[in-house]
């Protein structure tokens, strides 16, 4: 009978360690219906903006600073990805101080970034004053990639989508809810 026990006691215990935990958003899993995720965010001063079939966009703060957060579904309509998009700076120091100041957070949750670029094109260089521009531009990579087993988080200086100024965009990755929707995509084609 012990052995029994201490059999299944083992079997739990494996399946148990071979079970994936969903990346996090907020101590959020990224999981689940886009509602109940929603509601979530709502919970933690996030309000809503605009809800479609296919994601929501909410403003509300991380790491203290305003921001836009987009959560986006698979097509059964479970959460799998969330953007962030924080408010523009108005000069290159601060969002090159905001920059680093989340990519040393980030490195501290995460580990080491697998992929990590820092660059300005010509006739562009850090510290020549036209930084914001060479963003404007698209001459400017400003780029970190964390992987760990729960998903990928992005980190980027971008232009803003709503007024085309250089700002800090976060994206996590759900590994499973991700992967799922690219299994039903690759039935589609």
């Amino acid at each position: 009978m012990k052995k029994i026990i201490l059999l299944l006691s083992v079997l739990c215990f494996c399946i148990g360690a071979g079970a994936q935990e969903h990346l996090k958003f907020k101590n959020i899993p990224i999981d689940g219906p886009k509602q109940a995720f929603i509601e979530e965010l709502q919970k933690n001063e996030f309000h809503l903006v605009d809800n479609t079939d296919f994601g929501a966009s909410l403003r509300g703060r991380l790491t203290g600073k305003p921001v836009s957060a987009f959560v986006m579904t698979t097509s059964e309509g479970n959460v799998c990805r969330v953007g962030v998009n924080f408010d523009a700076p108005e000069n290159w120091g601060s969002l090159k101080l905001d920059y680093y100041t989340l990519l040393r957070s980030l490195t501290y949750k995460y580990g080491k970034a697998e992929e990590m670029t820092t660059e300005f094109q010509f006739p562009y260089a850090d510290g020549d004053g036209r930084e914001l521009e060479a963003f404007q531009r698209r001459r400017a990579t400003w780029y970190a990639r964390f992987v760990c087993p729960e998903g990928t988080i992005h980190l980027v200086i971008g232009n803003n989508p709503i007024n085309q100024r250089p700002s800090i965009n976060i994206f996590y990755e759900d590994a499973i809810n991700c992967q799922r929707q690219d299994e039903i995509n690759s039935q589609d084609l």
